[in-house]
């Protein structure tokens, strides 16, 4: 318990660090069938009407600026002149201030996990409200839509995925579930998922896991969650694979639609972001940090490749 309280301290100075004014970016909110939601936009002077947007979901326990901040897609947004937005998900008890260890801020990922709050929360009309929004206000390109997350948030951005197919061009899950809707995307998907071999909440060959609140949670493989992606998109049995620089890649192409399922495993890494900034908290709750792949590189690479039609 103490290593877990100092680990809960370490993120709390993480999320102050990250919260000090060093870049363009300001906190919104918008509404979503009558509720105020929140969020962290970061519109670069660099991001000329007609750009990009990237719609960034964070992980369980944080917020829009932090994982903006700490994955490092604001500078990314500076470098490549595309727009950022990081939404909030719900807290998991309405009406109390959100809190990392007492009242955390999950994503309604489709899975029927959480709290009530967290199950009746519309997050797929929050992102969908996203993009509305920001195509008036900002006037984003509207067939070069990405979505990311992490680990909570990796769950909800392949349900975006899913039910928003035809407003957004790809996606890049990161460490999470996958639960596949009942019918077939209205159009192929493509998806880079990427997560660690020593990833304890995230493991790759599956299993129970023990969560950072409480409680344990089943976990499928990850061979069965990129499987879906691979189904879903009609994608081929053969695979291009690339072992090198400490990563281990599956690329399936030739996929319905011409799209791509991606699938990268780095090696040594655990429940982190890939070359972000350390969340802070005890390696025996998440395991190692690793700095092999720049996540956010790579990522905004393989998004760079797809728009809509």
């Amino acid at each position: 318990m103490r290593a877990f309280t100092s680990g809960l301290l370490s993120l709390a100075a993480l999320l102050a660090l990250a919260s000090a004014p060093a870049r363009a970016g300001e906190p919104r909110t918008l509404r979503v069938d009558g509720v105020e939601r929140g969020y962290w936009l970061h519109a670069p002077a660099s991001a000329k009407p007609g750009a990009p947007l990237v719609i960034v979901l964070h992980g369980a326990g944080g917020g829009g600026e932090q994982a903006a901040r700490a994955y490092r897609w604001d500078r990314k947004a500076e470098a490549e002149g595309f727009v950022v937005a990081a939404p909030d998900a719900s807290p998991s008890f309405a009406g109390r201030p959100a809190s990392f260890a007492t009242n955390p801020r999950v994503w309604n990922d489709g899975s029927g996990r959480g709290s009530p709050n967290i199950r009746a929360s519309d997050d797929v009309g929050l992102v969908a409200a996203l993009i509305e929004s920001l195509a008036r206000s900002h006037r984003i390109d509207p067939a070069r839509v990405y979505v990311t997350g992490f680990s909570s948030g990796a769950g909800m951005a392949q349900r975006v995925g899913q039910e928003l197919a035809p407003r957004v061009a790809a996606i890049a899950p990161v460490a999470g579930i996958m639960v596949a809707a009942p019918r077939a995307p209205a159009r192929a998907m493509p998806v880079f998922y990427l997560s660690g071999d020593r990833d304890p909440l995230n493991p790759v060959e599956g299993g129970v896991i023990s969560l950072p609140w409480g409680g344990r949670y089943p976990k499928e493989p990850l061979a069965v969650v990129v499987g879906r992606w691979r189904a879903l998109n009609g994608c081929p049995d053969a695979a291009a694979r690339d072992d090198s620089g400490g990563v281990d890649t599956l690329a399936w192409r030739g996929c319905r639609d011409g799209v791509e399922v991606r699938y990268s495993l780095v090696r040594g890494l655990g429940h982190e972001w890939p070359g972000g900034a350390r969340s802070g908290l005890p390696e025996s709750m998440v395991g190692p940090h690793s700095a092999a792949l720049d996540a956010t590189a790579e990522i905004w690479r393989f998004f760079a490749r797809w728009r809509l039609p």
